[in-house]
């Protein structure tokens, strides 16, 4: 797994920056707040995407395909940087390590899905959409008897 994930970064041109790099967001003041804690933080050294940061997530799954939750989570992560002062270019990278679905055991298969920045931010709407309908499902209704 390790050798798959080097030959990534490598490849990807990146120098890692910091892991397990918790992040906070509060996101509707007094009563939401979302924190977490992504799995690795990298800086793009070369190409389009020079000088950005990418936050990395790292999952293991007998499925060959990333899952849409993954770039929601990826998303959650961004705003909540951007939050904190964070004022780079943000894109995602999933990985997702493949495991044999009998024995579990890591197949040398590294899945990669990549979220540009700017289906990031679309992907941040979605988020916010999200935060928004759970506040409008969880909203206190008052009825009365007329």
């Amino acid at each position: 797994a390790m050798d798959a994930f080097y030959r990534w970064r490598d490849k990807e041109n990146l120098d890692f920056v910091e892991s397990e790099v918790s992040v906070f967001q509060e996101v509707i003041r007094d009563e939401i707040y979302v924190a977490g804690t992504l799995d690795a933080l990298f800086k793009v050294t070369s190409g389009a995407e020079d000088g950005s940061l990418v936050i990395c997530d790292f999952k293991t799954s007998s499925s060959k395909n990333v899952y849409p939750e993954a770039c929601l989570q990826i998303a959650a992560y961004t705003c909540a940087l951007y939050s904190m002062g964070c004022n780079d270019e943000i894109s995602g990278r999933v990985l997702s390590f493949t495991k044999d679905k009998e024995t579990q055991a890591f197949t040398g298969a590294v899945q990669v899905a990549k979220i540009p920045a700017d289906a990031l931010r679309g992907w941040a709407v979605a988020f916010d959409a999200c935060v928004t309908l759970w506040a409008a499902m969880n909203a206190e209704i008052t009825s009365s008897t007329l």
